[in-house]
């Protein structure tokens, strides 16, 4: 993705959803290229592309490279790698573990409401389920 993409891809969630993101290119960056010595090609670029023109403009010595050509355990770690930079995923897993907590709670409670309303008011609990 290139710079401008970044910046239009920004300014278009705050412009039109009044979201205010940061947006991040972490997939694929001329560094990596060169870092992981990934293929590039000339027909990596597809002229019927929506980015082609933007790609010629910013990067007019460079040719592209499919996203294709990182390994996808390596881009996984990138993109794991910058999502720890911006929230405390050890929070995250802590929250994850307390809801399952609190659903199981619930669970538990509607069981034993629906048994309680049952025994007291059979009458009318007949055929409904909790």
């Amino acid at each position: 993705m290139t710079n401008s993409s970044l910046i239009s891809a920004r300014s278009g969630l705050l412009d039109h959803h009044s979201i205010n993101v940061d947006v991040r290119n972490v997939g694929l960056t001329p560094f990596q290229c060169e870092q992981y010595n990934l293929p590039q090609s000339l027909q990596a670029a597809k002229k019927g592309d929506p980015n082609y023109d933007r790609w010629i403009e910013e990067y007019p010595d460079q040719a592209p490279t499919e996203l294709d050509a990182l390994h996808p355990e390596i881009l996984q770690q990138l993109v794991t790698d910058s999502l720890d930079q911006i929230y405390d995923t050890g929070e995250i897993s802590k929250q994850k573990a307390k809801e399952i907590e609190e659903r199981l709670l619930l669970k538990k409670m509607r069981r034993k409401t629906s048994c309680f309303l049952g025994d007291q008011f059979p009458e009318y609990m007949q055929g409904v389920t909790l």
